[in-house]
């Protein structure tokens, strides 16, 4: 593991960080990597979304409330139109994170 994979799941075992209940949507350039969506996926136990706007998210959610300030845009229901999901990353229940999980344990 590295060092990033134990921080990611010492937070996931102490409790802390983001308490998320659906899927996480990744942007940037972490998700360019399947690998590390996959640990994503593994450490949150959850489903990884990469979509098609990536690093240009920002900007696509001031571009929509100029848009819609300006009434330009009736609502913000055209982004759905715009945002589409690229890859879907599932946790897997074969990881090797799972198998350090009893001593990530006894640090809490």
């Amino acid at each position: 593991m590295t060092v990033r994979e134990h921080l990611l799941f010492y937070a996931r075992v102490k409790g802390i960080g983001p308490h998320l209940e659906e899927d996480m949507v990744v942007v940037g350039g972490g998700s360019k990597s399947k690998l590390w969506l996959q640990i994503y996926a593994d450490i949150y136990n959850m489903k990884i979304v990469k979509t098609n706007v990536d690093q240009q998210a920002a900007a696509l959610g001031a571009a929509a409330i100029a848009a819609v300030g300006a009434g330009l845009w009736s609502d913000f229901d055209r982004i759905d139109e715009i945002h589409c999901v690229t890859i879907c990353i599932l946790p897997s229940q074969h990881s090797c994170l799972l198998e350090d999980a009893p001593t990530y344990q006894l640090l809490r």
